[in-house]
């Protein structure tokens, strides 16, 4: 996306201006982020280095090659000629008021035999930390179809401002460069060149935004870090509490739990700051105490939730038997003078439909919707059912007729489609239709 804030637009103007990879830099990648393998030749009875080409023999692999020194592991596919290896590798410098981490995408191609080169280096994403706390990323494009390469990253892009921070945070460097250069902020805050496991782009962020997280940095908490990166928001959100529980040098195996009895304790409204709540003296027991009291609540609050439920259900299957009721006394009050209306021939019978229940067993017989689409509402239809004289209590094909002026609107039997007896009903119909409009 194009630069819109201050920041933004202050790093897109200088970015370009960051030195390239020095020579050095770019061996020491090479050095440490790929296995530097040795095959043995069968039939020479050489060992041979895939990174420099040069051929010994020995009774035994050694550790390092004797020309470029490499620490050398043996490759168990001695045919193989062509090493194709990738891997993702970070510098941290400053810029004029930044700490830059820089990203690069690193693409090896070695053939045996061959005059070898440094490889293939690509930068593709860039972190921008101001004193501040200010952060913007800038990073290729991503590709449409990215199973088809080794990385997501569209090499061919250029650098450009990205505001979606998670969809680039989960590129983890398989090795940093050691001579890390940071600001002065960074300094005071208590990074010195180590980042003790974690990743670089987190700690710089958290270092520069999160009061709370530089203290832990400062004294070194592992435990309490490590639980930062996955759980910031409980230990923001009892803070003072830990406070407290440091001060007290109070024994917990696993801190996670703690938190977990903190919860425990808002959600019964105690007392989170008085230390007879915050420092049980069994706390197994106390844990589990609140834990099983949180359950009960919790098991009285759904049955609760389901005798509501159910209430509700009743009240509504109620209402609507009240509307099923009036319905039916509606469809009597304004179709009961065609109830006894009848006609027939040598072979069908028809009838009108005279209660509620009988379109419902009309439309389950044919599989239609005279029922479901409540016809019996309609004012200015009839609905009739053909029969068998045979069968007279077997639908065979159910009619609507206007009221209005007699005509047929639709005749259809099982699953809307017509019977072989559709002609011969729709005649009987049109034949007596006027004795319904004479009603």
């Amino acid at each position: 996306m194009k630069p819109k804030t201050i920041l933004q637009k202050r790093v897109y103007e200088i970015h370009k201006d960051l030195p390239a990879l020095t020579q050095h830099q770019k061996e020491w990648a090479l050095e440490h982020c790929f296995k530097h393998l040795c095959i043995f030749h069968k039939t020479t009875k050489e060992y041979i280095c895939v990174d420099c080409g040069h051929r010994w023999k020995y009774d035994d692999l050694s550790g390092n090659c004797p020309h470029c020194n490499s620490v050398l592991t043996f490759h168990d596919k001695p045919r193989q000629r062509v090493f194709k290896d990738w891997n993702y590798y970070s510098i941290i410098q400053t810029y004029q008021e930044f700490t830059v981490i820089r990203i690069f995408y690193i693409d090896r191609y070695i053939k045996l035999g061959e005059v070898h080169n440094l490889g293939d280096f690509y930068e593709i994403s860039q972190y921008w930390f101001d004193n501040n706390g200010g952060q913007v990323i800038l990073a290729k494009n991503k590709l449409m179809f990215s199973f088809y390469s080794n990385t997501p990253f569209n090499l061919r892009s250029e650098l450009n401002v990205k505001q979606a921070y998670n969809e680039y945070d989960y590129i983890s460097p398989y090795q940093v460069y050691p001579k890390i250069q940071v600001s002065k902020a960074l300094k005071r805050n208590g990074l010195k060149k180590s980042f003790r496991g974690f990743r670089e782009v987190d700690v710089i962020r958290y270092l520069l935004s999160e009061p709370i997280y530089e203290t832990l940095w400062k004294q070194k908490d592992l435990p309490m870090i490590k639980r930062f990166h996955s759980d910031g928001y409980r230990i923001k959100k009892y803070w003072k509490q830990i406070l407290k529980f440091k001060k007290r040098n109070y024994n917990v195996e696993n801190i996670g739990l703690w938190f977990d009895y903190l919860d425990l304790l808002s959600y019964f409204g105690k007392d989170i700051n008085n230390p007879h709540y915050l420092f049980p003296a069994d706390f197994t027991a106390a844990h589990d105490l609140y834990m099983k009291r949180k359950r009960k609540r919790m098991e009285k609050e759904n049955e609760e939730r389901r005798r509501q439920y159910e209430k509700e259900a009743k009240e509504r299957e109620l209402q609507r038997i009240i509307e099923q009721e009036k319905k039916a006394e509606e469809f009597i009050k304004n179709k009961s003078k065609y109830f006894d209306i009848t006609f027939r021939n040598s072979n069908i019978i028809v009838v009108v439909l005279s209660s509620i229940d009988a379109y419902k067993k009309e439309g389950d017989t044919l599989h239609h919707c005279v029922f479901t689409n409540t016809y019996y509402d309609r004012k200015n239809s009839l609905i009739l059912s053909a029969r068998l004289i045979d069968t007279p209590d077997t639908p065979l094909e159910t009619i609507e007729l206007s009221l209005t002026d007699g005509h047929i609107l639709q005749c259809y039997g099982s699953h809307n489609q017509e019977t072989q007896y559709h002609n011969e009903i729709i005649s009987l119909v049109n034949q007596h239709s006027h004795l319904i409009l004479a009603a």
